[in-house]
């Protein structure tokens, strides 16, 4: 349980939603904000102290935003930073998402704790974490022991994973579905929610291909187990194919945001893929403008990219639009937000109360090792750089694990996943 002291932010630029129904957002200039234990209790002009262990801090040319909200995320692949740099779906599948056998449960605590705290960096403060590293009970204690660890609100989805049993000869393990799995699924919803409700469970599942009463059964167990949140990869045609409009016209629009999917493939900041949005939506309008031989007069994409992909409808998507702070810098609050801030810039983040990063820098991390009696370390609370040196140690681990078992054999690799994706050799292009 946390320990909660009242903080009152005052003068600053405060970011709010327009209305009920709106996701547009309105700057309240030299306004202060109360929080209370957990939750925001009073947005005004002026608020005096509520009490006198009311901790008072002077926000003054500032902007008080909410919070960034990931939709999907694979938290536990920091070790993995650099691999992806110019890599195809179909060339990431061994050395990124097959990479998981190569961890052990404590590469995985690592590398789970170094994704939370990037994303708390960069002024996320809620993950959808799609956890497609199932290989044992210890590997999942280990993610959820270090997203409990990093002070980040998280939907932990649990995630069904396949599994390399060896890589010479590639062979997958043949029960997809061991009994442990929903054993530890089960136990774990009847655990959460946990840290004061900050970290629940999810259900990520990607596995449509089996046979459709196995399907629904799992589906109908995890709903009975109470799990609001499932998530998936899956979808009926090829992505922006025939079908996209019909998805967005549906249901689909007002709950499509963003996710960092693979932080070992690009940064973990959704500010940066806000931008990246962006200039890709400005390209695509100003290309259908243009071919048409005429020319577009305005644009005005950027207040709606703020609110609705990064944090509103973001959190709407994610059924927490009622439960879901962070303090920037300023000019026009939203474009200083989006164009010219990076992580840097973010003075501090508030979690569940919580500072989770102030003056620049994240705070320490207290770990939380209840879940993993055996794993041990030398300090029980922990700096950034503590967790970079595990990093680094982990990665060489991982490094030496694929050599010995040969998943380092890039070139095999790819044609076992064009095999087992049932890909068509004459459709890839070179």
């Amino acid at each position: 349980m946390s320990s909660y002291q009242s903080i009152l932010l005052q003068n600053a630029t405060i970011l709010v939603p327009k209305g009920p129904g709106d996701d547009h957002v309105i700057p309240l200039k030299n306004h202060s904000l109360l929080i209370e234990g957990n939750r925001i209790a009073r947005i005004a002009p002026h608020i005096d102290p509520s009490s006198k262990s009311t901790e008072v801090i002077d926000c003054s040319a500032k902007i008080i935003s909410p919070g960034f909200v990931d939709t999907h995320h694979h938290v536990w692949q920091t070790q993995l930073k650099g691999r992806h740099a110019d890599h195809s779906l179909l060339e990431y599948m061994v050395p990124g998402n097959m990479a998981s056998h190569s961890y052990k449960p404590e590469d995985v605590f690592w590398g789970q704790l170094g994704g939370c705290l990037e994303a708390l960096e960069a002024g996320t403060t809620t993950i959808v974490d799609h956890a497609h590293i199932s290989y044992t009970t210890d590997h999942n204690n280990a993610a959820l022991s270090a997203t409990l660890s990093s002070g980040i609100r998280s939907i932990y989805c649990y995630c069904p994973t396949g599994r390399v049993k060896t890589w010479k000869p590639f062979e997958m393990e043949e029960e997809f579905l061991p009994a442990w799995l929903f054993e530890q699924l089960t136990s774990m919803c009847k655990a959460g929610p946990f840290a004061n409700g900050r970290v629940t469970m999810g259900f990520a599942f990607d596995s449509f291909y089996l046979p459709k009463d196995v399907v629904i059964n799992i589906f109908n167990q995890v709903r009975g187990l109470g799990i609001k949140t499932i998530t998936s990869h899956y979808v009926p045609s090829l992505l922006h194919g025939s079908r996209l409009a019909r998805l967005l016209s549906g249901n689909a629009k007002s709950i499509s945001s963003l996710g960092i999917d693979c932080h070992s493939n690009n940064t973990g900041s959704i500010v940066a893929q806000m931008k990246v949005g962006l200039q890709a939506e400005r390209a695509r309008r100003n290309d259908r403008i243009h071919e048409a031989g005429k020319i577009l007069p305005e644009f005005r994409f950027l207040p709606k990219m703020h609110s609705s992909l990064g944090q509103l409808a973001a959190a709407r998507a994610i059924k927490m639009s009622d439960q879901i702070v962070i303090c920037a810098a300023e000019e026009d609050p939203i474009a200083a937000i989006i164009l010219h801030s990076a992580a840097s810039d973010i003075d501090a983040v508030i979690v569940d109360g919580q500072f989770r990063k102030r003056n620049r820098q994240l705070a320490t991390t207290k770990l939380d090792l209840e879940l993993m009696p055996n794993m041990k370390h030398e300090k029980s609370d922990v700096q950034w750089c503590d967790v970079a040196t595990e990093l680094l140690k982990s990665r060489q681990s991982i490094l030496e694990a694929e050599k010995a078992s040969g998943a380092d054999d890039r070139k095999a690799g790819f044609e076992n996943i064009v095999r087992i994706f049932g890909t068509d050799k004459d459709k890839l292009v070179y």
